[in-house]
């Protein structure tokens, strides 16, 4: 991808994330977090492996899981958030 297509895909997904917003601050956060990290990360997606929009935002995506994943793993939480454990998770929510 060149970078005038990475710019389309960051102000597309800004725009998305302004468009969630007030409704649902949640899905806005989501797109806005996804069009800043391409944004932070243009260099990689520079590279010629990312050949279209799609490539970029399951890209964007398998970080981001990953990244829940981790967190899952280092504050012990379970899938709404709720330990009944003494861990870390129940003290955070």
């Amino acid at each position: 991808m060149d970078k005038e297509q990475l710019e389309k895909i960051i102000k597309k997904y800004n725009k998305f994330g302004n468009r969630y917003e007030p409704y649902d601050e949640e899905k806005g956060r989501y797109y806005s977090d996804m069009a800043e990290y391409i944004e932070d990360n243009l260099d990689r997606y520079l590279d010629e492996l990312y050949e279209t929009e799609e490539d970029v935002i399951f890209d964007v995506k398998e970080v981001f899981d990953a990244s829940d994943y981790m967190l899952d793993i280092m504050f012990d939480r379970d899938e709404d958030f709720k330990d009944d454990d003494d861990g870390i998770g129940s003290f955070l929510s």
